[in-house]
């Protein structure tokens, strides 16, 4: 199949959800991941060859599976993109993730969506990192090029950041009436624009704010 036609969006983050939900297409991932519960964002992080490109954060804790720890003590807030509840979090290092080849970024797509547990419950799945794990991450992203889902250019030359991301929102003890219980898309996302002209009046008026020390 092809990449959907919103591929042509000039945000960085929109087309990588549109990759990640393509991907997520062939097996095994069809079969359990539902994209409409997978949040994508972007990370700022330092250039260089070193370095996480991309991140799988998970909504629920590994030994219950759910956002309350065993212990009952500790709670994962609630992550939401336009008020509904996503299960799992996929952040992408900037500029870093987009100086990869295009078939090494699709690896690292897949690397992350087998951090996915099958029953998709916002926890992690039993895989270890390791030869294995990327022997069989980089089997998954050709499988996905030969099926017609190559990843289109993703390059940094031309793009513009203008929102931090936040660190990932952590556990809080369920006794801390001061702690954030829930975060929004709009709470983690950066936006990565592709020119110029493309990004909002008051961003660009921030950007060239700090630019002078303002």
């Amino acid at each position: 199949m092809s990449l959907p036609t919103e591929m042509n969006s000039p945000v960085l983050t929109d087309r990588l959800a549109h990759v990640v939900a393509s991907f997520a297409t062939i097996a095994p991932f069809r079969d359990y991941v539902d994209p409409s519960r997978l949040l994508v964002v972007g990370v700022l992080g330092r250039d260089g060859p070193y370095g996480r490109h991309a991140a799988c954060h998970f909504t629920a804790f590994r030994e219950t599976r759910s956002r309350v720890s065993h212990d009952g003590r500790f709670e994962l807030p609630l992550i939401t993109n336009d008020g509904r509840s996503m299960h799992y979090v996929l952040s992408f290092t900037f500029p870093r993730f987009l100086r990869l080849a295009p078939i090494e970024q699709a690896a690292v797509v897949m690397h992350e969506l087998m951090h996915i547990h099958s029953a998709f419950d916002g926890s992690g799945s039993t895989l270890r990192h390791g030869p294995a794990y990327d022997r069989m991450a980089r089997a998954y992203a050709e499988e996905a090029v030969e099926a017609g889902l190559a990843l289109p250019a993703l390059t940094a030359t031309d793009a513009h950041y203008f929102r931090r991301f936040r660190p990932f929102p952590k556990a809080y003890l369920r006794s801390d009436r001061s702690a954030i219980r829930r975060f929004d898309a709009g709470d983690l996302e950066l936006a990565a624009l592709r020119g110029r002209e493309e990004i909002p009046r008051e961003c660009r008026n921030e950007r060239e704010r700090r630019a002078r020390g303002g």
